[in-house]
């Protein structure tokens, strides 16, 4: 047999046998749905037609980046063509001065999604099951799904995350809990006795992954934590936060864990070596040295979350009570022509996929200009209507 028939044969079958991606697929990843981002300024100007658009539907910071972030970045560029360092210790050590452990009680990742993932790489396996509440962060069960994990649903009554629905979830294969707190999108706020229920109730083989990114702005007196609990290895955990809303490192893209230092070295294991840039590294040693920044932030959203609260009120409108930089609010109409018609008169929101949230939109905290801004384009939308 030539040479050139046998190389013939070997592409017609690797034609006729191609590689299939669907059939391939690990365990639990074709259940995964395509998350749907907020639309972007860019794709709303373009159907709209307009230039003058403000975004209210991502939760990012109304006043951008920390300008001593922004400082630390430019001054890193030089450096940004080289790798990062693995393991920073001036960053390091910065991050756990801010929160009160030690070096190696922190993990750092790109963004938050980055932490909530490793814990599902490190401590998951096919079949085990997640508790993840009715009404809460998409990527958690992204995550779980991605190991092939089951993700069971606890109900949140009143769009409360509630203690009790989370603990009569659980089974003989449960293995992992998913908290955030402020919940994102209700922005509803688990109070300390219901966490310490859940701490109290829960198996010690279930791992608690506790996302608190919107800590910052609920109120001080209100805001449980289990960081130290984590820390000290009273309790399965790691406390997951982030820079991004809080001092506008969003698109940066920087966020952290704290846990017991055993729990950090399993989670080392599996984190990508350099999954933080130069850029971020810099940008987040700087950002925590910014508290008048953070102080502005969290002023202006407890003055334009009231406002947004109060304003949609007197349309008739019913708001969910808010601990985080947005206010979820039932429409009580179709929310998405409503979203459809704000974009209209130039400001863009969120319209919840949940279907249980068919009815309602949420809105970002923004400056006061673009809060009045918002409350009166919703007025005329409404108005509109008759």
């Amino acid at each position: 047999m030539s040479t050139v028939s046998t190389g013939v044969r070997a592409r017609v079958r690797c034609a006729t046998a191609m590689f299939q991606p669907r059939q391939a697929a690990a365990p639990g990843v074709l259940d995964i749905p395509e998350y749907v981002p907020g639309r972007s300024i860019e794709q709303v100007a373009r159907e709209a037609g307009r230039d003058d658009l403000i975004k209210l539907a991502s939760n990012e910071n109304p006043f951008g980046m920390s300008p001593r972030a922004a400082a630390a970045i430019n001054a890193a560029i030089p450096r940004a063509a080289q790798y990062p360092e693995v393991y920073e210790t001036e960053l390091q050590d910065a991050l756990a001065a801010h929160c009160g452990v030690g070096s190696a009680n922190i993990i750092t990742g790109n963004g938050a999604d980055s932490i909530i993932y490793l814990a599902a790489l490190a401590f998951l396996k096919p079949s085990d099951e997640v508790i993840i509440p009715e009404l809460t962060f998409d990527m958690y069960a992204i995550a779980a799904r991605s190991k092939g994990a089951v993700p069971v649903s606890a109900a949140m009554p009143n769009l409360e995350i509630d203690a009790d629905q989370i603990l009569s979830a659980v089974t003989e294969r449960t293995r992992m809990l998913f908290l955030c707190n402020p919940n994102n999108p209700t922005g509803t706020l688990l109070a300390q006795s219901g966490l310490d229920r859940l701490r109290a109730a829960l198996p010690d083989r279930v791992f608690v992954v506790y996302d608190e990114v919107y800590a910052d702005f609920a109120p001080p007196d209100r805001m449980p934590s289990l960081a130290a609990l984590a820390v000290a290895g009273e309790c399965g955990a790691v406390v997951v936060r982030s820079l991004a809303k809080s001092h506008g490192l969003a698109g940066v893209r920087f966020g952290y864990g704290i846990a017991s230092a055993e729990t950090i070295a399993v989670l080392q294991r599996v984190r990508p070596p350099f999954d933080t840039s130069v850029l971020a590294q810099r940008a987040a040693v700087a950002a925590l040295t910014d508290a008048e920044f953070l102080r502005r932030t969290v002023s202006n959203n407890d003055a334009g979350r009231r406002a947004i609260t109060a304003g949609v009120e007197e349309l008739g409108m019913q708001p969910v009570p808010s601990a985080a930089n947005f206010v979820l609010f039932d429409t009580g109409r179709d929310a998405a022509a409503l979203a459809a018609a704000l974009e209209q008169r130039g400001v863009i929101v969120r319209i919840p996929r949940a279907p249980r949230l068919s009815g309602y939109l949420r809105v970002s905290v923004g400056v006061p200009d673009e809060v009045q801004r918002f409350l009166a384009a919703l007025a005329d939308a409404v108005g509109g209507e008759a």
